[in-house]
């Protein structure tokens, strides 16, 4: 079963959607007119299509099912990405990703992730952040999939722009139930926003309470995860979501392929169990 699975806020969320007239009867109905209505009154919204897929209840045979779908159609983007050999296109497989799992009847969200990358054994490089907060500005710096029962889907952390060979170290592909973790100040803020913050005699977590109050709540609503890969240990936070406006047939090409490519590859891969 899922662990993840709530019902008390399940059926919160779902006397919420009845309320707006939105229709929760397949993954990907955030391009309902409705949702979207929903979402254009509180941009904040989107967070509550990823609590609810987080929260539904899935049966075992769902679930066996499901990682088999998401192992296949991972591997398939994962392996364009690795041939296009562009670097820093987290969102857009993600985006990607997540349209292809959509239309195979998969439930998933897009998560906006602070990475934090710790090496071992020694010798090994420095870790390595991607932060949330950098510069005094708020951006996500790394995207992946959530789909139960998988807390973390990337296919491109290894195809990020490294500085000093730490992508030798990370796996092509990750898909993996994590184990719930913390996040600490040190990775949520760079050392520039940090020095920022102090010069004006504030502090980050203070600052923070202050001016994102609602980032505080979302850290406490899905906490981060740590998974941990052969020679390096990765902690997960979510700061934000994500969902393409684009339907699939729309997204940007990887390796050559267009998005219904991959997912017709990816199901034709599928058929074949």
């Amino acid at each position: 079963m899922w662990e993840k699975s709530n019902r008390p806020r399940l059926e919160a969320i779902e006397r919420a959607f009845k309320n707006r007239g939105i229709v929760a009867d397949a993954p990907g109905f955030y391009d309902s007119p409705a949702f979207i209505l929903a979402e254009q009154a509180d941009p904040a919204f989107l967070e509550t299509y990823a609590e609810y897929v987080r929260s539904r209840e899935y049966d075992s045979v769902y679930l066996e099912a499901a990682a088999e779908k998401i192992r296949r159609a991972a591997e398939s983007v994962s392996a364009d990405l690795a041939a296009d050999g562009r670097l820093g296109l987290c969102i857009n497989a993600s985006m990607l990703l997540s349209r292809i799992l959509d239309r195979m009847g998969i439930w998933n969200y897009v998560a906006k992730m602070g990475v934090a990358i710790r090496f071992q054994p020694e010798p090994c490089p420095e870790p390595q952040y991607f932060y949330p907060f950098d510069h005094g500005v708020f951006a996500a710096p790394h995207a992946v999939v959530v789909a139960p029962p998988f807390d973390v889907v990337d296919v491109s952390l290894k195809r990020q722009a490294y500085e000093n060979g730490q992508e030798a170290y990370i796996p092509n592909l990750i898909v993996a139930l994590g184990e719930t973790s913390n996040w600490s100040v040190e990775e949520l803020f760079s050392p520039i926003a940090r020095a920022e913050i102090q010069a004006y005699g504030d502090r980050p977590l203070a600052s923070l309470r202050r001016k994102r109050p609602d980032l505080l709540r979302t850290l406490d609503r899905f906490k981060p995860v740590r998974v941990e890969c052969g020679s390096c240990s990765i902690n997960y936070v979510t700061v934000a979501f994500g969902a393409s406006i684009e339907p699939l047939e729309g997204l940007m090409h990887i390796n050559g392929r267009s998005g219904f490519e991959m997912y017709d590859r990816a199901s034709a891969v599928d058929n074949t169990n």
